[in-house]
């Protein structure tokens, strides 16, 4: 019998099991620096963002917590003596994986973000979420609240190894090696995969009030990749582009030099295109950074 190749749209799978109703904008806090990497004068009129290595947020241990679940579950499970859930774990304890994180939140005047990702002020980029979701249902890149709740990750993780032991074993027994090799390569590629996609949407439930969304993506090519400087290391990232268009409003944070700040973020937005219709506003929070 010929060989065929064996697929299965795992990658919608993933979104309907991450699946979150978006709000019409979420906001992403930055600082001053930020703001003028994302809108630099290139010629492009495009927002550029920076999705952070999963292993160099500021809460990154949340990611590892994430995996920890994941073994828990694989380990517990029905199905725990399965040639495909043997390699998963398998994956698991050889290579955690790598993806790129951008940060959001569904609240654009939090005092919390303010104090937590800015830098003696900043800004708050409210973003249209229908310009800003991912493109396309074919796309490894994906959406979604995050995950407050050991117990809602373990439930998601649990319908994944279900879904994706379902898929292994319809492999009938009549298939050759090949076919079977391949089917057991596909299935526990897909279910490493949505593992850390979740992982990557974990949480401590204590940031709960943050309300934050994240978009997580697959690790990009080395020619993707970039590095920046932060508190003595170098943190690998990648960037996104997406159209202006997205970006509604600049909300100035809180601190004895708004005005200033407002006045050059409008500046910089003339530069990165004349033709921006983004408004610049000030926050009305009481913090101060005085």
């Amino acid at each position: 019998m010929a060989f065929q190749p064996f697929c299965y749209d795992v990658l919608e799978f993933r979104r309907n099991l991450i699946d979150s109703v978006t709000p019409e904008f979420l906001y992403h806090y930055t600082t001053a620096a930020g703001l003028l990497a994302m809108l630099q004068e290139d010629g492009n009129k495009h927002l550029k963002l920076w999705a952070t290595d999963s292993r160099y947020l500021n809460d990154s241990m949340e990611y590892i917590g994430g995996l920890s679940v994941a073994q828990s579950s694989l380990n517990d499970c029905n199905y725990k003596n399965s040639l495909l859930i043997s390699k998963v774990i398998e994956f698991l304890n050889s290579n955690n994986g790598r993806i790129c994180v951008l940060s959001m939140s569904s609240k654009g005047n939090l005092l919390s973000q303010w104090r937590a990702y800015t830098e003696n002020g900043g800004y708050s980029l409210k973003l249209r979420s229908d310009l800003f979701g991912p493109p396309g249902h074919l796309a490894n890149r994906y959406l979604s609240a995050c995950i407050y709740s050991k117990e809602k990750l373990k439930e998601k993780i649990e319908k994944s190894i279900e879904w994706h032991v379902e898929q292994y074993q319809n492999v009938s027994n009549s298939s050759s090696e090949a076919e079977q090799q391949h089917h057991l390569s596909n299935c526990s590629s897909g279910l490493f995969e949505s593992i850390r996609v979740l992982a990557g949407l974990f949480k401590h439930k204590s940031f709960e009030e943050e309300c934050e969304w994240r978009h997580v993506f697959q690790y990009p090519y080395k020619s993707e990749l970039r590095l920046r400087h932060r508190n003595g290391l170098l943190i690998p990232y990648t960037l996104i582009t997406f159209p202006s268009a997205c970006l509604e409003e600049i909300i100035v944070a809180p601190g004895s030099k708004q005005e200033l700040a407002k006045n050059s973020a409008k500046d910089l937005l003339y530069l990165h295109d004349s033709d921006s219709k983004c408004k610049v506003e000030l926050s009305d929070s009481s913090f101060s950074w005085e």
